[in-house]
């Protein structure tokens, strides 16, 4: 029995076949780089954070994934608060950043995609950015 591709759980700490989870864009400050944040899971930790994923409110993990990076990449975000809803942001993401999907390859026309909670994380961000 080969043991090469088990890992530990970065959650639970089981060791077995893991799945590597979506990574996540960090923005470092100090160094003005952007880094990736990988995780690797057991099926069971894995199934829990994508149920998480849902029960914090968003419809799937499509809706998810955009909502992160619209929070927490700095481009992105930049074009959410040039945004009026989520259609112009998806434009503006296109023309003017030359950009289709999210860094873990989910388009921005996803036809899973709940466009009317994007609209409004839209409109609580640009909000937020003018109180700045």
């Amino acid at each position: 029995m080969t043991r090469r591709n088990r890992k530990e759980c970065e959650c639970c700490g089981v060791e077995e076949d893991l799945h590597l989870r979506s990574s996540n864009s960090i923005y470092d400050i100090e160094s003005k780089t952007i880094r990736l944040e990988m995780a690797y899971l057991c099926t069971e930790c894995k199934e829990l954070t994508e149920k998480q994923i849902t029960d914090n409110g968003w419809k799937n993990y499509e809706t998810w994934n955009v909502a992160l990076h619209i929070s927490n990449d700095p481009t992105i975000h930049i074009a959410a608060v040039w945004a009026n809803d989520y259609t112009e942001f998806c434009e503006i993401m296109r023309h003017d950043f030359g950009y289709t999907e999210t860094p873990d390859q989910v388009a921005y026309n996803d036809t899973n995609l709940d466009i009317r909670a994007l609209s409004e994380l839209i409109e609580e961000t640009k909000a937020d950015n003018e109180e700045d």
